[in-house]
């Protein structure tokens, strides 16, 4: 069961994220998102296939991990053996959302932290500094999920110019 809150530099101060791997943190999954702007530095370790949403009737880029549910070949206990962790699995804990201004037109984009992860608690990298200023760490995820908000339109883009031209 997943707990997203919105992460703030009050109510999370002493909040810590463990950047570890491991199928305890569902990394035991078989593949994950692609997003278009990593495709270079996917595919020097893994397969990228495109799977089609029955529902959406859209194509999704996958990195490829295993054969079946669960399997995952790059994951040694807690070591990640590939070069390059996809943004996907990089977030970690965190989503990118958007909340609507108060009193004006536009949205935020906010980031929300499941505090029901196994790898929030007290132990871990430390989000805020003493001063409440986001750490290098803090700082780091906001880059990934800033590359995969982005990356959900390019998303659609690339898939609509391989549909386009019979590439798919």
């Amino acid at each position: 069961m997943t707990n997203h809150v919105i992460l703030n530099n009050v109510e999370h101060r002493d909040l810590r994220v463990k950047k570890d791997f491991g199928a305890e943190y569902g990394d035991d999954q078989m593949c994950t998102l692609a997003i278009p702007s990593e495709f270079r530095n996917l595919q020097a370790d893994y397969p990228i296939f495109f799977h089609r949403d029955e529902e959406k009737g859209q194509y999704l880029p996958m990195a490829m991990f295993g054969f079946q549910q669960y399997e995952n070949l790059f994951l040694d206990g807690d070591q990640w053996t590939a070069h390059y962790v996809p943004l996907m699995l990089r977030r970690g804990p965190f989503l990118i959302g958007r909340q609507q201004r108060s009193g004006e037109a536009g949205e935020n984009l906010v980031i929300s932290i499941d505090v029901d992860d196994p790898r929030v608690g007290d132990q871990g990298e430390s989000l805020f500094t003493s001063f409440g200023d986001n750490t290098e760490y803090l700082e780091s995820i906001i880059e990934v999920m800033q590359a995969v908000d982005q990356g959900q339109g390019d998303i659609a883009q690339c898939t609509g110019a391989l549909l386009e031209h019979d590439l798919i």
